[in-house]
């Protein structure tokens, strides 16, 4: 079966939510878990088959929390697909899944 972890770093809680809404999608069709980057068991991402990473935008940048999370994950044996989205916790918008 397919594993996908979901990881995120939320201020506002929006990017918390996209991925809880992301997580409940995919806990349909493959084995998923969900993760904040604070949290203090954070597993790696080896062992999954693809990655998912949430971010706020802050000043057109990434968290600061998730960029440091990223630069001290050790370095995957194998790649991985890997799919980042940011959001704007603050700004006004409508998001559909599915």
């Amino acid at each position: 079966m397919i594993k996908i972890l979901v990881l995120y770093f939320s201020g506002a809680g929006t990017t918390k939510k996209v991925a809880e809404m992301i997580h409940g999608r995919l806990s349909k069709e493959c084995d998923a878990d969900i993760c904040s980057v604070e949290s203090n068991n954070v597993p790696t991402a080896d062992g999954y088959n693809a990655l998912i990473i949430g971010t706020p935008t802050y000043h057109a940048s990434p968290a600061k929390a998730l960029m440091h999370y990223i630069d001290t994950i050790p370095r995957l044996d194998n790649e991985i697909p890997a799919f980042i989205y940011t959001t704007r916790g603050l700004a006004s918008l409508i998001v559909t899944f599915f």
